[in-house]
This record gives structure tokens, sequence and C-alpha cells, in this order.
């Protein structure tokens, strides 16, 4: 999902979705995995594992893959735009956006001097516009109008206040909106207890983490794969601090894991390894964070099982899951360590 970049020369913003991924490269958008409904039932191969451009639109200053093949981009001209497989980039009616992020049904964007403007499904709340209506156009969630950064997750979205806070609306079945609460859904933003010096949010499946100003990561929610890196299995509905890092620059949360890049660009990951996603060689749950071996990062985002990042030159890499060509190597096999992506525009 929603992604941080460093410092990234030959490539722009890159992302990992539900089951494919994206990034910018000069004035195109590429992409490269994902299945059509028709297509998963058909059995086939997947048709798209490598990288191709999605026509209708040129550099994105924040790109977002999201689930069910979606993916929207904020333009030069600060519009958003949103498409899919079956449907081209549409421009979804928002001016003056500044980011976009990409959850499981319904997507969220940031624009103006703060406001946060959120559209399709809304099941759990997770549009925060007081209701359990879904939307098919952005509508304003009330009372943030300082955010500098959100994230849309499956069932709830979180923003980063200007200051530090964290407000987080929709589903808290597993306590990941922070605010010590396992009970209905919150269909208006609602503060995480004990965070004010936040510097991003990342909204999951059913866990949330933050960056915080003094390099420390903090986690809540769901822990049944160690996802809040706490060295337990224990779920919290309050913030609970990652284990052994304290220099983390960049953040990304996955399904039910987790990677954060630290000083000088060593990646380091947590929680669920099913499919390889934490870039280590066997199958297990890392509890606490774990190195990734053979790659200096800029940034990383993580998809639902499979993880991207960019290294210092920019160039795109990804690992995990791979069963709709979500890698970008050309192959189907689930990959437990970083392969490139070849971008060509």
């Amino acid at each position: 999902m929603w992604f941080f970049v460093l410092s990234v020369a030959l490539a722009g913003p890159v992302s990992a979705g539900s089951g494919h991924s994206c990034a910018g490269l000069g004035g195109a958008v590429l992409c490269w995995g994902g299945l059509s409904a028709a297509e998963g039932r058909a059995g086939e191969p997947p048709p798209r594992p490598l990288p191709y451009r999605v026509d209708g639109i040129s550099t994105a200053a924040s790109l977002d893959a999201g689930g069910a093949t979606r993916t929207c981009a904020v333009t030069e001209a600060r519009r958003v735009m949103c498409w899919s497989l079956d449907a081209p980039p549409v421009d979804v009616g928002l001016t003056d956006a500044r980011q976009v992020s990409v959850g499981d049904r319904h997507a969220c964007a940031l624009r103006g001097a703060g406001e946060v403007w959120c559209w399709g499904d809304n099941h759990r709340g997770q549009l925060g516009d007081g209701s359990l209506q879904p939307r098919t156009e952005p509508v304003r969630v009330p009372g943030l109008d300082e955010a500098v950064q959100l994230s849309a997750g499956w069932y709830h979205s979180c923003a980063t206040l200007r200051g530090g806070r964290v407000w987080c609306w929709g589903d808290t079945s597993h306590g990941q909106l922070g605010d010590g609460r396992q009970a209905e859904p919150s269909t208006e933003p609602t503060p995480a207890l004990h965070l004010e010096d936040a510097v991003e949010v990342h909204a999951g499946q059913f866990h949330t983490c933050a960056l915080r100003r003094n390099g420390y990561v903090t986690c809540w929610g769901s822990n049944l794969s160690g996802q809040l890196g706490d060295g337990t299995r224990d779920s919290s509905p309050v913030v609970t601090r990652v284990r052994g890092i304290d220099d983390a620059v960049a953040l990304s949360v996955g399904m039910d894991f987790a990677c954060a890049v630290r000083s000088g660009g060593r990646l380091t990951c947590w929680g669920s390894n099913e499919r390889g996603q934490l870039g280590n060689p066997d199958s297990k749950d890392a509890l606490l964070p774990r190195w990734v071996e053979g790659l200096s990062a800029a940034s990383v985002s993580c998809g639902d099982m499979h993880t991207c990042a960019t290294d210092l030159r920019g160039q795109p890499w990804c690992w995990g899951q791979n069963f709709s060509g979500q890698l970008g190597d050309g192959l189907r096999g689930t990959r437990r360590a970083p392969g490139r992506v070849e971008l060509v525009p």
C-alpha cells in the first residue's frame, strides 16, 4: 500500500497492492501483475507478469496500488486519477490533491491544507463520514483539516495530523484504531492513544503502525502473526513499540506484516512470512524484526503478501507471493528474496 520515498533517482514511487504492483518512471506509470475476476476463474497463467505502460496517465506525484486491482495516482496537476484492470484511468473529481491511498475496496485522498476525502466501500465506517453507506463520489471526513499524511487499510483508515497526533476510523474489531477499544466500528475519526509524535501512519488488514520522530516504530491491533513486532502474539488496542528499532526513516504495512527502512538503507521486516514477504528463506512468522539481506533500500511498500522496495539508485525490487505476476519477473512462483524488476517505458 502507501509508500515513503527517501531518494529515488531511476524510478519514481513504487507501490505493492493486493495482487499487483505499480511504479512511476519518467513520464509513464507502469504496472505489473493482477488478475481480473474472469481471469482468476479461468485458472490461466497471469497475463501481465511483466511491467506494462498504463495508458491515459503519465507522471504521478503520489501513487498507490490497492485491493481488487485498483490503483490511484495524484497527477502533476494535483488531480486524483484511479483505474483497474477492467477500467481505464478516470478523474474522481478532487482538485488540489497531495496524496492518495487505496485500501481493499475504498480509497482516501489528502487535499488542500489538510482535508481528507474518502470514497468506496463503507460497511465498517472506513470512509469516516459518520455513516455505513458506500459512496461512489468522494466525501469529506469531518473534523480533519490538519492532516499531513494518510493511509487506507482493509476496513479502516488513519491520518497523521500536523503536530504528530494520529486519528483513525472504521473497523476496530482487533483494536486497529489504537483508541483502546475492540468494539463496533467507529464511523468518525477517533484519536490513537499515547501517540503525539508520529511522522506517518500505515494501516494494514487488522493492525496499524506509525513511524515516530525519534526513529521508533509503534504498532497496534491484531498480532496473531507477530505483526506488532514486540516479540509476542498478543494483540493490543493501544500502541506497542516494535522492539529493536530506533533509527527507522521509512515504513510500510502489509496485510499482516510490516517493513521499515533503517538509517543507512538497511531493510527490516516482521510478522507473517507465509509467502516469503519478509525476504527470508523460511516461512516462519517473525515476532521481532529480521533483516532483509542483499538490498540497501531507499523506500519500501508492503502489499497483501508481497513486498517491493527501491534501492539507493531507484531500481525497484520485489519478493513474496507471485500468483498473479505481482513480482514483475515474468514468472509465477513465490520468491523469498528480493528480485530486480526491469522497467521499460
